[in-house]
């Protein structure tokens, strides 16, 4: 009865991504957990405004640059930094708060080598974090969004996991589709019963972060963070600062591997999700797995374990 109902609705919601043809449309579907419906229309899109349309645009729009350069490298296509350069001598003030989170989210998705994300993300991080402690952002769910994107970027993120959130958010918005919301949450229902099917294959994931103290306490090995403090005689915040560069390092060249990658999407998605779940897990102050009540711990559990009402 489920798969029924959620068929009638993907096909509905082709119809409405292929005649809308939006990145925003596209955005959507892929923080609801629910993009992978539709790879084949997405593709499609996506291909056709790289050819016709990313290169021929002379809109100076930092929202929608962004997030067609965010979107274009997320699925592959090689786009230059070159295309944020119109925006080099505006200041902070010339642009509103969306534009400047999905710039910061954006900057995301830069390869070794690119000064001008490096640039970008500095100043798109300054100005919003202004722009939060001034109290300069009076739409609550863009506060939100911005206080999240600076623990999470969406680049970092594990859609499954992080739909529920982007549902309740979603819902609440003027924009909403009801025929897209009703989709997301039947589906997030149907994966769930398929999780609890493949509770029995486990797997281990290698961890240096959030569950460094625990294990220490618990008498584990020493991880990075601890070798770190221990070598350069540095605190934790410090170390947890350094392994937290390596890591957007190591980000920087998967972002350039995904690009123009001889494999599948889907393959190509899926090593990413390696990464992704390995953050997840561990990158949140607590260890997923050996603390009983961490915020992952939850988080994993409402995701394996309550429906979506």
């Amino acid at each position: 009865m489920h798969q029924f109902r959620a068929a009638g609705m993907i096909a509905q919601v082709k119809m409405l991504l292929l005649h809308q043809q939006r990145f925003e449309l596209i955005d959507d579907l892929r923080r609801l957990g629910i993009s992978c419906h539709f790879r084949h229309e997405i593709a499609q899109i996506l291909d056709s405004k790289y050819i016709n349309n990313y290169h021929e645009t002379n809109q100076r729009d930092l929202y929608s640059t962004s997030l067609r350069f965010r979107l274009l490298r997320q699925y592959g296509f090689t786009i230059s930094q070159d295309v944020f350069d119109c925006f080099k001598n505006d200041k902070a003030t010339d642009f509103d708060t969306k534009g400047l989170l999905q710039l910061y989210e954006a900057s995301f998705l830069a390869t070794h080598g690119e000064e001008t994300l490096e640039i970008a993300k500095q100043f798109a991080a300054k100005s919003l974090h202004k722009r939060v402690v001034d109290h300069e952002i009076d739409d609550i769910h863009l506060l939100s969004s911005v206080e999240d994107v600076f623990e999470f970027p969406s680049h970092w993120m594990v859609q499954m996991p992080n739909a529920k959130a982007f549902i309740d958010a979603y819902k609440r918005r003027p924009d909403m589709d009801s025929v897209v919301l009703e989709l997301a949450k039947l589906d997030i229902n149907i994966v769930q019963a398929k999780f609890l099917e493949e509770l029995k294959e486990t797997s281990r994931l290698a961890d240096d972060m959030g569950t460094s103290m625990a294990e220490v306490k618990r008498g584990d090995v020493p991880k990075s963070v601890q070798c770190y403090m221990n070598e350069k005689n540095a605190s934790e915040e410090e170390a947890r600062t350094h392994v937290q560069s390596l890591i957007e390092e190591k980000w920087k060249t998967m972002n350039k591997e995904m690009m123009d990658s001889p494999f599948s999407t889907c393959f190509v998605e899926v090593c990413a999700n390696l990464a992704r779940m390995a953050q997840l897990i561990y990158q949140k102050d607590s260890d997923g797995f050996g603390m009983q009540h961490s915020v992952v711990n939850k988080q994993l559990r409402s995701l394996l374990f309550e429906p979506y009402e």
